[in-house]
């Protein structure tokens, strides 16, 4: 038996070399620590160095096939700490950049969503509930979109709009 095990794990390895080339699996883990330092930054409120290194992340990997996942969550982590132009460049690059990609399906909705929030944020209630409602009709059957529409009923809640958050909802 334990002859059969030692030689899966082998087969294993060999598998596994043969399929992952050392290369890519050092660029994945590379493109990984990046976007962990970028994230890191934004929460430190260090948008400008963190804008600066993921444009960096661009040049040095443009056709790594992570790039347009690790842009999704950066421009997600940006529009949390309400620096909404810096989310929405990055969610136009990943559409732009990245037509064929599940992401640009994402970043669709998450330009849509970071649009409603940022009128949220600056009082502009009316044209932020117009951008939602248009959201829900653009994505519907999206199995996304019922979160989506949670967290921008959140902002809602959070400025006393509890009429909109409520029709949001319904």
């Amino acid at each position: 038996m334990a002859g059969k095990v030692v030689s899966y794990f082998i087969s294993g390895i060999l598998l596994l070399s043969i399929s992952t080339p050392l290369g890519l699996a050092d660029e994945d883990a590379e493109i990984n620590k990046q976007k962990e330092n970028i994230l890191s930054l934004i929460e430190a409120g260090k948008f400008s160095e963190a804008k600066a290194a993921t444009d960096k992340m661009v040049v040095e990997y443009p056709g790594q096939a992570k790039l347009p996942d690790m842009l999704y969550w950066i421009a997600g982590r940006f529009q949390t700490f309400d620096r909404f132009e810096d989310a929405k460049q990055i969610q136009e690059q990943i559409i732009r950049d990245y037509p064929d990609s599940p992401w640009a399906k994402k970043a669709r909705m998450g330009y849509a969503m970071t649009e409603a929030i940022s009128l949220v944020v600056s009082g502009k209630f009316a044209e932020a509930k117009e951008v939602t409602d248009k959201m829900a009709a653009d994505f519907a059957g999206n199995p996304d979109l019922a979160e989506t529409l949670y967290w921008i009923s959140g902002r809602f809640q959070a400025f006393d709009r509890f009429e909109e958050a409520k029709q949001i909802c319904d």
